[in-house]
């Protein structure tokens, strides 16, 4: 398995032999200083370029990374599902080596870059060639810490109906679906609706209709 040193200079060189690529940065897991670190960290790579459609067209130059045991490619696995893609300003290969190194790679252009470092506070600039990107602080998982909602909060997202509404998907329907199949009928029925079909009906419901009492 290549060491992080080896890892990192083979991501560098890469970016520094390329004219097209003109700054490196790096977020996630590597930079927080606050996560463990083990073998299998993956490098969550952004390479910030003049033009992403050339990098997407002819992807022969993520070859150089190493032998692929599998790769994904999540902005067109959106498009087949009918999802929007901006592949004019990011597009990315998750690809995991058979040494067991993975590198989540992505391309940005130069504009969408500005921009998207500045809401992550976790990236670290590795290379800038023109100095096209701003100065960052220290990388702190600080965006990622569990905060206490406030009251207003709690009962905004209560009142949203998503609890009962959840356990009537989690819990009740199933119980339904399960009770037909036992009577040789059809599981699958249109318009499942138990009690806790409304928010106002409430969890108590729920969980009685599961438990059957």
């Amino acid at each position: 398995m290549r060491s992080e040193k080896e890892m990192i200079d083979l991501i560098l060189d890469t970016a520094r032999k390329d004219e097209r690529i003109r700054a490196v940065y790096m977020n996630g897991s590597r930079t927080n200083p606050n996560a463990p670190k083990d073998l299998f960290q993956d490098y969550d790579i952004v390479y910030v370029v003049r033009e992403t459609l050339p990098f997407i067209k002819d992807t022969t130059w993520i070859d150089r990374f190493g032998e692929r045991l599998y790769m994904q490619l999540p902005e067109q696995t959106g498009l087949l599902l009918g999802y929007e893609a901006d592949l004019a300003n990011c597009y990315g290969w998750l690809m995991q080596f058979t040494d067991g190194n993975r590198i989540d790679l992505h391309v940005q252009s130069i504009p969408y870059a500005q921009q998207a470092i500045r809401t992550d506070r976790l990236c670290k600039i590795l290379l800038d060639k023109d100095g096209l990107l701003p100065a960052m602080p220290a990388p702190t998982d600080a965006d990622f810490w569990v905060k206490k909602p406030d009251s207003a909060h709690f009962l905004a997202v209560c009142n949203a109906g998503r609890i009962p509404i959840c356990l009537q998907r989690i819990l009740v329907v199933p119980k339904q679906r399960r009770q037909r199949a036992l009577a040789g009928g059809n599981p699958l029925r249109a318009g499942d609706a138990p009690r806790c079909g409304t928010p106002a009906a409430g969890a108590d419901a729920c969980l009685e209709d599961w438990i059957g009492t």
